[in-house]
């Protein structure tokens, strides 16, 4: 092999290895709350609405999981969110990341596609 080709397919490797799955994720259609964290997504359920967003800050990743005095509240470097995902407080610049979902019509399920 050539050092050219062993510096691509390292890469490409690398590449390859770094992409996720997409992924269903199913939310059970009694949830009672309106703001609800399931694995990774936050489903608002607010006026008359249905959201739903990934929650990764878009600062550095990291988890939200909980909401504070009507916010979406980062637990690492203090970003908060409105429930239509736009930034209220940073470092965060950038709103969350809106899914794609569907109801389920059988049951009522929220069908979240993850990638």
């Amino acid at each position: 092999m050539t050092p050219v080709t062993l510096v691509f397919g390292s890469m490409v490797g690398r590449q390859v290895r770094g992409t996720r799955q997409a992924r269903r994720i199913v939310i059970p259609p009694d949830l009672s709350e309106p703001v609800s964290f399931v694995d990774e997504v936050i489903v608002c359920r607010t006026d008359g609405r249905l959201r739903v967003w990934s929650a990764r800050c878009t600062h550095l990743g990291c988890l939200i999981d909980r909401s504070a005095d009507g916010l979406l509240a980062c637990p690492c470097h203090g970003s908060r969110f409105r429930l239509d995902g736009s930034v209220a407080a940073g470092p965060a610049a950038r709103p969350l990341e809106s899914l794609p979902h569907e109801i389920d019509p059988r049951t009522g399920a929220v069908i979240v596609h993850v990638s």
